[in-house]
Parts: structure tokens; C-alpha cells; sequence
């Protein structure tokens, strides 16, 4: 079984560590920034890109791409202008995209949508290509958030004060918000539009239990995403269930392992 396996279940793992890889440090600045649902509402507005992708004749990927930048970019002009609670201004574009979605496809009655392909991602029939984009698209969005990883921190912790110590790079904010759109985008192939956020959230927040500073909490937060994402990989091989979804529930596991470890084992007497 292991033989006739081998080539898309390493095509799978390699994907999935180097998405964990990138997304480690940025569920760190979501998680710090109180933002953890704005992965799921990019995710759950990449369901009308999929719609438009079908009925402009595009390929799907490319229209969710298209439309995660868009709401990223709305949910950024949202916040510069305060007229809403940022989880409310989340909330609506999150439901209101994918009921637009939907409403779409359901007038749609000639066309077939594979939507379980979407909506939990498809990580063993990723091919050369999705490859390439993932670490195309993985590496460049990496080392634009390097660029502007202290900006980013600096203003988490307090943006009068990196305004005023000049530690804030133009446009910080907005840069932030497109590198999440692509980042989600990204994601997809491997998590689906469901279980997006997990893979950003979940390992940042149990590496919060582990770390004493910003640097050392992204670098655990990709580590734990990649055994996450090995340990998933192996255990949906033995015993023949969903990869995304044991990615996740292993996340789960190292996550309250590393709550427990971190009140019971690291407490400071």
C-alpha cells in the first residue's frame, strides 16, 4: 500500500509542512491582533469566487484569489473607518458572501460544482503545479512579512507608539490584510474553505502556551503546524480517513498538550 502511495502522499506532505511553515507566524499576528475569524471570512467568501470563476470561464483559483484580496481590502477600509465593530464588519461579509454564493449556485441547476473539493480541500491530488504555487506563492508572501514583521508587532502591541517611534512601515495594515487574502488562498488546497482558519489558528494559540516573545512563538506555531500536518498525513494513510480533518484534530491534541504543559510542567513556583 505504501509503495503505490508514495508519490502524492510526499507530494501532500511536502505541501502541507511548507504551508504550515508560512502560516505559523501569520496566526501569530491574527491571534495577537484578536483577528482569528478573518481567515474564516476570506475562506467562506471564496465560495462566490468559485461561482464567478465557473460563470466568467476562468479557472476557479484564480477568481478566489481575485475575491479573497477584494474583501481583504474591504474589511481594511472597514476598519480605517470605525463605523463597525471589526467582529460584526467580519460576520457580515463572512455570511453575506457565501449566502450570495450559494443563492448563485442555486440558479444555476446546468452546471455541477464538485463543492466537497472546496469546502474540505482535496490535499492528496495536489499535483506539480499546485506545488509550485504553494511554494511560489508561500515564499513570496513569507519574505513580505518578513519586511515587515516588526512593523507588524510594533503595531499590535501599540500603534501610537510605533507611529511615533517611526517603526511603522507605510501601508502596514493594508499589506497585512492582502498577505492574509493570498495566504487563505493558499490554504484552500489543503484544508478546504471549512477548516482554513484552523491551520493559522490553532497551532499559533498553542504555541502562545510555549514562547516568551513574538519571534520564538511564530517559530513554534510552525513547527507545531508541521507535526500537525506529518502526523495528520500519517495517520489518514493507516487508517483510511480525511487528511484535512486529521491534520486538524492533531492540532487539537498538541494544542491541550501544550496547555497542560504549560500549567502543570512550566508553572513558575
Amino acid at each position: 500500500m505504501f509503495a503505490v502511495l508514495d508519490d502524492f502522499f510526499i507530494r501532500a506532505l511536502v505541501a502541507g509542512i511548507a504551508v504550515a511553515i508560512v502560516a505559523g507566524p501569520f496566526g501569530c499576528l491574527l491571534t495577537w491582533r484578536r483577528m482569528a475569524f478573518m481567515g474564516e471570512t476570506i475562506a467562506h467568501s471564496s465560495l462566490l469566487g468559485i461561482v464567478l470563476g465557473i460563470l466568467l470561464g476562468i479557472l476557479p483559483q484564480y477568481a478566489i484569489l481575485v475575491v479573497a484580496i477584494s474583501v481583504a481590502f474591504i474589511l481594511y477600509l472597514l476598519d480605517r473607518s470605525k463605523s463597525q465593530a471589526r467582529d460584526v464588519s467580519l460576520m457580515v461579509i463572512a455570511h453575506g458572501s457565501l449566502a450570495v454564493g450559494l443563492f448563485i449556485i442555486s440558479m444555476m441547476p446546468d452546471i455541477r460544482i464538485d463543492l466537497d473539493a472546496y469546502l474540505f480541500g482535496s490535499l492528496l491530488a495536489i499535483d506539480d503545479v499546485d506545488l509550485a504555487i504553494i511554494f511560489v506563492g508561500g515564499g513570496g508572501i513569507l519574505a513580505i512579512l518578513l519586511v515587515y514583521w516588526r512593523s507588524l508587532v510594533a503595531l499590535t502591541i501599540s500603534p501610537e507608539l510605533a507611529k511615533a517611534e517611526n517603526l511603522a512601515l507605510p501601508d502596514s495594515e493594508l499589506i497585512f490584510s492582502i498577505l492574509i487574502a493570498i495566504m487563505v488562498a493558499i490554504c484552500m488546497k489543503i484544508t478546504g474553505l471549512l477548516l482554513v482558519s484552523a491551520i493559522l489558528i490553532i497551532p499559533a494559540a498553542a504555541a502562545r502556551y510555549l514562547s516568551k516573545n513574538p519571534e520564538s512563538m511564530a517559530v513554534i506555531a510552525s513547527i507545531i503546524g508541521v507535526i500537525s500536518v506529518a502526523a495528520g498525513l500519517y495517520t489518514s494513510l493507516v487508517n483510511d480517513v480525511a487528511g484535512n480533518a486529521a491534520i486538524v484534530v492533531i492540532a487539537i491534541v498538541l494544542f491541550i498538550l501544550s496547555f497542560l504543559a504549560s500549567h502543570f510542567l512550566f508553572t513558575k513556583n
